[in-house]
């Protein structure tokens, strides 16, 4: 097992020898919010999140949202619940438990518009599974790239992360078979259909927030 700076380290590595074009799967709580983080966000973070994090964020941006980004089709897993709870406590699940500070309001906001922008213009595929099929613990982080790396993170909430790379090749291709069938599978919501409940969700938060401005 590694811990949350050394599965970067090892993620970024793998990523720069891996063919461009390569799909990502994430399968998690809530939808991989750091992918849409800008460095310019880090202003905006609370002070015990913003000063700690800053290491883990420059390794994250240079070693591997930007190869991400630039090279790889993202396809992201993730549940209703995980979406209203960051909506509701601004916490972003995927963080080791020391960071879980709660985010401001407007880059709750922002994240969520840009996890749209994204999903309505097809250039990062966004499923929200159905619970009644896939319950997501909120403890497991999958990542995994075709052909052939898993990474799962086990969230701990009292000591740091602890990720475990499978290194065993029929394993590896029965996950990635597993992650490619529920892409079309009845257990997720469509690519459309996922983006409808997303605005839904937003939509009645911003209204929310309206109201409780009104009435303050």
């Amino acid at each position: 097992c590694a811990t949350t700076e050394e599965k970067l380290v090892c993620i970024s590595a793998l990523l720069q020898d891996a063919e461009n074009g390569n799909h990502l799967y994430t399968l998690h709580y809530q939808p991989c919010f750091m992918y849409f983080c800008s460095r310019e966000d880090m202003d905006v973070l609370p002070g015990p999140l913003r000063e700690p994090m800053r290491p883990l964020i420059d390794r994250y941006f240079y070693g591997l949202l930007q190869p991400l980004q630039e090279h790889h089709a993202l396809v992201n897993f993730f549940s209703l619940e995980g979406i209203q709870e960051f909506l509701r406590t601004g916490i972003v699940n995927e963080l080791p438990h020391t960071f879980h500070h709660s985010i401001p309001t407007a880059l709750r906001i922002a994240l969520m518009e840009r996890l749209l922008a994204a999903g309505n213009s097809g250039s990062v595929r966004l499923y929200l599974v159905r619970p009644e099929y896939l319950r997501i613990p909120k403890s497991i982080d999958i990542f995994s790239y075709d052909p052939g790396m898993v990474a799962v993170t086990f969230l701990d909430t009292e000591t740091d992360d602890q990720c475990c790379f499978v290194e065993d090749y029929t394993l590896n291709t029965k996950m990635l078979d597993f992650l490619r069938w529920l892409e079309t599978s009845p257990w997720c919501l469509s690519t459309a259909e996922t983006c409808r409940v997303l605005a839904q969700e937003l939509a009645q938060y911003k209204a929310a927030l309206s109201d409780r401005a009104a009435e303050g």
